[in-house]
């Protein structure tokens, strides 16, 4: 008896054990998860959840931003630049779908959606680089485009392109090239920000190239009796300046109108378009006037035996200007031709006194120009980027010709200044100073008398020129002593008109 309830009870045990170990095995094995691929999200180096389809979710921002797709003009939208989508193998944990993480992704980040970047180098010292987003690279070119023609007629500018300029037969001129030094714009094609300004506009855009912001420019109502060149002078603006921010105004002459808005905002191009000209023009050759003294004539009294005629030369230039500023000037002297000889004014004057004696007077009463001819004046007397020039700039005698005293004086300066570089000052009658700058070698000394037309130094480019327009002459006309106060500069055209 003993012996079979001992074996019924290792039975029952045996049963109960076996139980157990099942039991316990079905749990371990409902326990074990197989590895599964996922993806782990990343934002910005945070991990924000795991999602089982990297596609999916990239579906799904884009299907999610119908905005920023009609705003941009794009078809698709794509994750924030931060966003890293990391494949993943998950054992447990658990896994978003793409709504949960769209939701947290648009909470903390912008989306992106693919364009250009264009970095364009600031060509002042120590102002910061620009730069501009586009979607559509056409779009960035086509103001581009608008920018170069604000230094370019239109009309000019597509012949060029379509090359179809036609050929010069007596004068005009033929644009070689033009171009954006390669060095000022760098590109890429990226995944932009839409926190970021992106121009879908070339209008606008073409406007931030020419006037380095998008803000509304400064404007004029015109009065009666106003020109170009005195609203311009008004504004602190060059004539030219003027014309590139007017272009329905073809010239410093054109009409204008009371009531008429004229824009007179300055412009702050954010590179340099450079434009390189054939021109073959004609210039005038300027009298020379011719005195002679006749005793018999009362003194005061004069004769005009002949009138005076300018002449005419044909002058072929090469021309080369940056942003509407001639930058450089080459003259083919030797394909000069005189189209018109100039004829000299001859002037008797009067010399006998009331008592029977004679007074005799220097013959210079007309202002001698101050470089050889032909020539091109760089810069006018006046306004150009805001800031006053008081001289004008002639180019194109080339590097080393000789520099004319413009009338006869006493020379009370001639040396070097880091501004001017060599220099020169003559002192005339009647309180009139003319002053000759940046000058290869001078050779006119302090307290010497010099004759009009007499040479008194080298045409150079010492002294502060930027290289803006090379060898050239700086002249300037001043009405008393530059070196005290109280003396103004006038404009030195005035004097041979």
């Amino acid at each position: 008896m003993q012996k079979i309830t001992w074996l019924f009870t290792f039975l029952i045990t045996l049963t109960l054990s076996t139980v157990i170990i099942i039991f316990f095995e079905d749990e371990r094995v409902s326990n074990y998860n197989a590895p599964k691929e996922a993806y782990q999200v990343y934002l910005a180096g945070e991990k924000i959840g795991v999602v089982k389809s990297k596609d999916k979710l990239e579906e799904y921002i884009d299907k999610k931003q119908a905005e920023i797709k009609e705003k941009y003009n794009v078809d698709k939208v794509y994750p924030p630049k931060a966003l890293n989508i990391q494949k993943h193998i998950s054992y447990a944990g658990k896994v978003l779908d793409e709504k949960q993480i769209y939701e947290i992704i648009k909470e903390k980040s912008p989306f992106t959606v693919k364009g250009w970047t264009f970095t364009i180098k600031s060509t002042e010292e120590g102002q910061e680089d620009k730069v501009v987003n586009v979607v559509d690279y056409e779009l960035f070119l086509n103001a581009i485009h608008k920018t170069v023609e604000a230094f370019v007629s239109a009309d000019e500018y597509k012949l060029f392109l379509e090359e179809k300029q036609p050929e010069i037969k007596t004068t005009g001129k033929i644009i070689e090239d033009i171009y954006i030094p390669s060095e000022q714009i760098k590109e890429k094609e990226t995944y932009i920000s839409t926190d970021e300004y992106i121009f879908t506009d070339e209008n606008e855009l073409a406007k931030f190239l020419l006037f380095g912001t998008t803000e509304e420019q400064q404007k004029y109502k015109v009065k009666e009796g106003d020109t170009i060149s005195q609203i311009a002078f008004d504004h602190k603006l060059g004539t030219s300046e003027f014309l590139i921010v007017n272009p329905e105004f073809k010239n410093p002459n054109s009409l204008l109108f009371p009531g008429q808005e004229v824009s007179v905002g300055l412009i702050n191009p954010l590179f340099d378009v450079v434009v390189e000209e054939h021109i073959v023009s004609d210039q005038e050759i300027r009298f020379a006037t011719e005195i002679t003294y006749d005793e018999s004539l009362p003194y005061g009294e004069t004769k005009v035996i002949q009138e005076g005629i300018n002449g005419i030369e044909r002058v072929i230039q090469k021309r080369q200007t940056t942003n509407g500023a001639i930058t450089n000037v080459q003259i083919d002297r030797a394909s000069t031709t005189t189209i018109k000889e100039p004829v000299k004014k001859k002037i008797v004057q009067g010399i006998k006194t009331p008592t029977g004696g004679t007074i005799t007077i220097s013959s210079d009463g007309n202002w001698v120009w101050p470089t050889n001819t032909p020539y091109v004046i760089t810069s006018e007397y006046g306004y150009r980027w805001r800031k006053f020039h008081n001289a004008i700039d002639i180019s194109g005698t080339g590097y080393g010709s000789p520099i004319y005293a413009a009338k006869a004086g006493k020379v009370i300066l001639s040396k070097y200044h880091s501004e001017f570089g060599n220099y020169i000052i003559i002192e005339h009658e009647d309180n009139i100073y003319t002053l000759y700058s940046h000058n290869a070698k001078n050779f006119a000394k302090v307290g010497q008398t010099v004759e009009a037309g007499q040479i008194i130094a080298t045409m150079g480019n010492t002294g502060y020129v930027v290289g803006v327009t090379g060898t050239h002459l700086h002249f300037a006309v001043y009405v008393g002593n530059p070196n005290l106060p109280g003396a103004k500069t006038t404009n030195p055209m005035s004097l041979y008109k």
